[in-house]
């Protein structure tokens, strides 16, 4: 969890296995997203730090996707 001062709320979700996420960890996260405590009514963004890049991240607005692989070029 991070916070932006007055800019949003950074809530993120690690999943370093070696198995591709399922789109129901996805959800999960976005579910703490909708009931995380955000009485300024910041923007929410959702982070997910993945051991290998994710094919259908584009299917879920509002989370960021974050492979170690794209991160560090291994």
């Amino acid at each position: 969890m991070g916070y932006r001062k007055n800019e949003g709320i950074d809530l993120g979700e690690c999943k370093w296995g070696t198995k591709s996420v399922t789109p129901s960890v996805v959800d999960q996260l976005k579910e703490k997203m909708e009931k995380y405590p955000n009485p300024k009514n910041l923007t929410v963004q959702g982070h997910l730090f993945t051991q290998l890049p994710c094919k259908w991240k584009s299917k879920f607005p509002g989370v960021l996707f974050h492979a170690l692989d794209e991160m560090y070029g291994l």
